[in-house]
């Protein structure tokens, strides 16, 4: 199994960004049996939009417009009673390095025995598998 991290949802969507070419490919392998999105990836999509890139409202809209498009509520990895038990376990170990959305994504790793896809070294310090 593979997690997508927000840095697929956000390098997709800027034709420049350096990471774009891949990002495109990662988000249009979530129509593979194996691939998801964590619920948590969602919401910090739409935070970075907000408040770092300072996208207007209506382009956020269209924004996720398009990405209903892409990432079907079936591949939207919803987190749960025990992502938060161990996300807490990570915190309690000092695991919890790349901060909580990072966490709740390495928790839900671990909880599926799965790869995030991910530029993000914190990962690799939260024991979890990561590729690009």
């Amino acid at each position: 199994m593979r997690l997508l991290d927000t840095i697929v949802l956000i390098a997709s969507l800027d034709p420049k960004h350096p990471l774009y070419g891949r990002a495109i490919k990662h988000l249009q392998s979530v129509r593979s049996p194996d691939v998801f999105v964590p619920c948590v990836v969602m919401h910090e999509c739409e935070l970075v939009l907000r408040k770092k890139l300072r996208i207007r409202e209506i382009d956020i809209e269209r924004i996720f417009q398009n990405l209903t498009l892409m990432i079907p509520n079936a591949k939207v990895v919803a987190a749960d009673a025990e992502t938060h038990r161990i996300a807490t376990t990570m915190s309690i170990a000092g695991q919890d390095r790349g901060g909580y959305t990072d966490t709740m994504i390495a928790s839900m790793a671990k909880q599926h025995q799965a790869e995030v896809v991910s530029t993000d070294s914190a990962f690799r310090g939260m024991g979890v598998r990561t590729i690009w």
